[in-house]
């Protein structure tokens, strides 16, 4: 499977892969909820939206990573890396690899520490992009899908407003 990797990417690339992350968040964030209830544990006590559960989060899920272990197939033949979020395709994993359920807690885990820190600091936005380089322009990008629009190069693609801390359903 060959796949742009990120820091081959055009300005315009670039652009629909935050796109392309940033409409994985919701389908992350509901995978980790029902990891999180395939493990005995609340999804609605245990990601509460408070800064104060991100640690605990971690805790549990840097443990189960340590019980799944590496994937026993060769990256060039995991058959589930079609599946993965686009940026564990986009970005440059090598052997041994994670396996697909790893990825997908870290995925969610990202999909929610976003969403605690757009809680937490409304007003903070991250830069994508580099001011030196003379084809990527900075862009300012919230930590999970948007609730206002995006500065993004070329112009985004707005996604819709979504709850903070709950997924949209299925």
């Amino acid at each position: 499977m060959l796949v742009q990797p990120y820091e081959m990417m055009d300005a315009r690339q670039a652009a629909d892969a935050l796109d392309a992350y940033l409409a994985e968040r919701d389908p992350a964030l509901r995978r980790l909820r029902g990891a999180l209830a395939d493990g005995g544990l609340d999804p609605d006590e245990t990601l509460d939206g408070s800064v104060y559960s991100v640690s605990p989060l971690w805790a549990w899920i840097t443990a189960r990573i340590t019980e799944l272990g590496v994937d026993p197939h060769a990256l060039a033949d995991d058959p589930t890396r079609p599946g993965w979020p686009s940026w564990a395709r986009h970005g440059r994993l090598v052997d041994p690899h994670p396996p697909a359920e790893t990825i997908a807690l870290v995925d969610g885990f990202a999909s929610y520490l976003g969403r605690v820190i757009d809680a937490a600091a409304p007003d903070a936005a991250g830069r994508s992009g580099s001011t030196s380089s003379p084809t990527t322009r900075c862009s300012t990008i919230p930590c999970s899908p948007p609730t206002t629009t995006r500065s993004s190069c070329p112009p985004s693609r707005s996604t819709a407003p979504t709850s903070p801390l709950t997924a949209d359903p299925p």
